[in-house]
């Protein structure tokens, strides 16, 4: 048997193939047409990409069809009768969106977890109320919803709130990582502050079009960077106190909490919920918003079948081969060159799912110097001048040089560098004293972990700049030929793909 998993969603379509034992492909599709953000705006195109997916996979026609919908919306009719025209012995199962997100639980080693699911989008389980964030209970391998924390005064702090803020600033809802980063240059603002509690903001509804936008974004007065800034931060902090003060309601749960759906890409927001609220743990997928959409509904629906959950190798579910053995002569030249300042195109295995670079994807360089950062950043990937770039750090190592709460294999929360890395490594330091890291295991990535390793031996720093392998405006590279058209159309010294290294 097969399953299919399909999600459409307004945004980042996603398809997961699996079979009865292991996750075959997580496929994100934006990454196949190279557009950012790409939705399926014609049911011809889905039907195209799972016709060459199960061409190339040599899959029969007896699948599973698991489709993620919002609540109350029907399935096109022109889906179900594409399914069962090409695939007659097949079956078509549905999950709510939001179902979708919360079903990343069922990766966690937790005996029992509370689960919450937010984004800017949501479903109608609350009768008459499209809420866009879920609480659920995991306990004894099942998912029970509890409520929809609306109830507890949360509306409207949530994705919708960051789409439009973006909007305000970049012109561009989907920016809402622009508006982290720009953040830690401002400071709060009591102006702001009675503009989110005006009514206008705290019920925002559910219509998305340009006028309301317009409309929505009269009320805030922006005349400076610094205003610009000072509205992020003042969004930031209220947001992330709102979301502490909703689930200390539900604290007594559990000591473990997992974080899914769009709005748990905010690291500041996870990391300042967990010294708050003192959870034991954290767990957040490495595609917690709509790109893992497809997976959270395979994984849901094995679970409401009793089925043992596939084998998930998170995060490397994407288009690759497997990765290859890196030469000792390789790891040498690369650890030269590097240390001389060049910035690696990292390109390993099956590429990440997810929006962050984890090691597969990666652009790489030394973190000795802000002058480098300022090449990675902006000179190479055409990003603002005021976006940090991450740092990828090796786990054995990452609390002699970061206050580390919880591991971040994912770069899923901040960390406050020490002195020394302030110091040392100025250019994976955000300008408010924090780093988005990513924690690096051997065994979780041992080529990468090795390269670090090698460079640590020379000149006594455990890390590297990782960001993602991408221009500003584009996916991530995901085939060789996106990772060689990224080497050479950008400024970037040398390529290495699965250990052939190209240098300029």
């Amino acid at each position: 048997m097969h399953y299919i998993a399909v999600a459409e969603n307004a945004h980042d379509s996603c398809i997961t193939i699996a079979n009865d034992c292991n996750i075959i492909l997580h496929l994100e599709i934006e990454r196949f047409f190279n557009h950012k953000r790409y939705r399926f705006n014609k049911s011809s195109t889905l039907f195209s990409i799972i016709s060459l997916l199960i061409h190339e996979l040599k899959i029969n026609d007896n699948i599973t069809f698991i489709i993620s919908r919002h609540n109350g919306e029907k399935l096109y009719p022109e889906i179900i009768e594409y399914i069962y025209r090409n695939f007659p012995k097949s079956q078509i199962e549905e999950v709510q969106h939001l179902d979708c997100h919360a079903s990343f639980c069922y990766l966690t080693n937790f005996d029992d977890a509370l689960v919450l699911a937010m984004d800017g989008g949501g479903d109608y389980r609350i009768p008459l109320h499209k809420a866009n964030s879920f609480i659920y209970h995991y306990k004894d391998k099942k998912l029970n919803f509890i409520e929809s924390p609306f109830n507890q005064g949360f509306d409207g702090f949530d994705g919708k709130l960051w789409a439009i803020i973006a909007y305000k600033l970049f012109n561009d809802v989907n920016a809402a990582g622009k508006v982290m980063g720009l953040a830690a240059y401002g400071e709060f603002s009591e102006q702001y502050k009675e503009v989110f509690l005006n009514n206008k903001f705290s019920h925002l509804g559910w219509v998305f079009d340009r006028e309301s936008l317009d409309r929505l974004c009269s009320y805030l007065d922006v005349q400076t960077p610094h205003d610009a800034a000072s509205l992020a931060f003042t969004l930031q902090k209220m947001y992330t106190e709102n979301l502490i003060s909703t689930l200390q309601n539900y604290r007594h749960y559990s000591d473990n909490l997992v974080l899914t759906g769009g709005c748990a890409l905010n690291v500041i927001a996870n990391t300042k919920l967990g010294e708050a609220l003192g959870y034991k743990n954290i767990y957040v997928p490495s595609c917690p918003g709509d790109e893992g959409q497809s997976l959270g509904a395979l994984l849901y629906y094995f679970s409401s079948q009793n089925k043992k959950m596939p084998i998930t190798n998170l995060p490397y579910l994407g288009r690759g081969i497997e990765n290859s053995p890196i030469s000792d002569s390789i790891y040498k030249k690369l650890t030269e060159l590097m240390l001389n300042g060049k910035v690696v195109a990292w390109h390993m295995g099956r590429s990440e799912t997810g929006p962050r670079a984890l090691g597969h994807r990666s652009l790489l360089a030394i973190p000795t110097t802000m002058e480098l950062k300022t090449i990675v950043s902006e000179k190479i990937k055409k990003r603002e001048w005021f976006r940090p770039v991450a740092p990828v750090v090796l786990e054995e190592y990452a609390s002699d040089w970061f206050d580390v709460q919880y591991s971040s294999p994912y770069m899923s929360f901040t960390a406050k560098a020490k002195p020394k890395t302030k110091e040392l490594a100025p250019a994976i330091v955000h300008a408010d004293g924090t780093s988005r890291i990513q924690t690096l295991s051997r065994s979780h990535n041992p080529e990468l972990h090795e390269l670090i390793s090698r460079i640590y031996e020379i000149n006594g720093i455990p890390i590297l700049m990782n960001t993602s392998l991408n221009c500003a405006g584009f996916p991530i590279c995901d085939t060789e030929e996106h990772s060689q058209n990224f080497f050479v159309s950008t400024d970037v010294h040398i390529l290495n793909i699965n250990g052939k290294v190209y240098i300029k």
